[in-house]
């Protein structure tokens, strides 16, 4: 019988260096790059939240600054995103008429993912309806709008919808008399 003991060398590896918090591309992201020595699970996601990723080393090696094994977890998370690029102006020009006018908006803004955008607009700052307010006076008006999309951190802003006067015809009048003859 041999009674030897046997020290086993572990290689050393560095811990990920986690990055946190992502913001939102729409596309799947990863809170550190590993290599083939680490076993890691739960580093990477799509959609904003809060998540936790755990690392360890491989069999036959360990953390180079502490030389253990251990299972290191670490919180990380992705956020919404900004939605960029945001204008919205009147188009065209409204008249006058007597009846309440809806005016045409052009209204843009840029987002991530690929996510639908939702506009909402109120002649106030809140009690945002998806239709376009009318307006039937002339004059110039202020509207409030609000654009949102899924994970993505939504934008207020506003601006004006002017409805011009009507334009009056003008009229000559001219004087011709004719004296009374009787």
């Amino acid at each position: 019988r041999f009674d030897k003991t046997y020290t086993a060398y572990l290689e050393k590896v560095d811990r990920p260096v986690v990055t946190s918090p992502l913001t939102y591309t729409g596309s799947r992201q990863a809170c550190a790059s590993t290599d083939s020595r680490i076993l890691a699970n739960n580093n990477s996601a799509t959609e904003p939240g809060k998540y936790t990723a755990t690392f360890q080393p491989k069999d036959g090696y360990c953390w180079s600054d502490d030389g253990t094994t251990d299972l290191d977890a670490v919180s990380w998370e992705i956020v919404a995103a900004d939605i960029t690029g945001v204008s919205v102006q009147q188009s065209g020009s409204l008249t006058y008429t007597g009846e309440a006018l809806q005016p045409v908006v052009y209204a843009q803004a840029t987002v991530k993912g690929g996510q639908t955008k939702f506009w909402k607009y109120s002649t106030t700052a809140g009690g945002y309806s998806e239709t376009i307010p009318s307006f039937t006076d002339a004059g110039t008006y202020m509207v409030y709008y609000e654009v949102s999309a899924q994970y993505h951190n939504s934008v207020k802003g506003s601006f004006t919808v002017t409805v011009n006067r009507a334009t009056t015809a003008s009229v000559s009048l001219s004087r011709n008399w004719l004296p009374y003859t009787g």
